[in-house]
């Protein structure tokens, strides 16, 4: 019931702030903890769109391609992963 309230409330600061990246970036956390990891892939993509700069983003991405069975895409993000922290 947590996890619901907690995508109700951040599709809520997403409508005050359509580009407010955190806010996708803890909506596609909630769904991947609800198991709706597609609809957590489509919050990822979203919150990517407006935050180039999160690693987690990143590795929750992976982890997310990883659970749909896309190995390849699962290692292209967990690379990227690994080179933004390197840089850090």
């Amino acid at each position: 019931m947590q996890i619901n309230n907690a995508i109700v409330c951040y599709k809520k600061a997403i409508k005050y702030k359509p580009n407010f990246s955190y806010a996708y970036f803890n909506l596609g956390n909630a769904y991947f903890k609800s198991g709706n990891i597609k609809y957590a892939k489509k919050a990822y993509d979203k919150a990517l769109k407006y935050n180039k700069n999160l690693p987690e983003l990143y590795y929750n991405i992976a982890f997310t391609y990883k659970k749909l069975n896309d190995v390849k895409n699962a290692q292209k993000y967990l690379d990227m992963y690994n080179d933004m922290m390197k840089n850090m």
